[in-house]
């Protein structure tokens, strides 16, 4: 299955905190290695009014390894 998700990351380190998140979920600490892939679909300029400059929302989606549910 797949988990969409999207987010605000904040400040000048937006991107390196977006990779860093894509990255951890990768690890099988994470999820018990039950995470095939992650990738981020969508990085951009925030637009909500009150966003500072250096604000980003991005789109994640996480595809999980499939698995028998008992």
């Amino acid at each position: 299955y797949t988990l969409n998700f999207s987010g605000t990351a904040f400040g000048g380190r937006a991107e390196v905190n977006v990779y860093d998140l894509r990255k951890r979920l990768l690890e099988p600490s994470a999820s018990n290695g039950a995470i095939e892939s992650s990738e981020c679909k969508r990085f951009d300029f925030s637009k909500a009014s009150n966003a500072n400059p250096e604000d980003r929302v991005f789109d994640m989606e996480v595809k999980y390894k499939p698995r028998k549910f008992e």
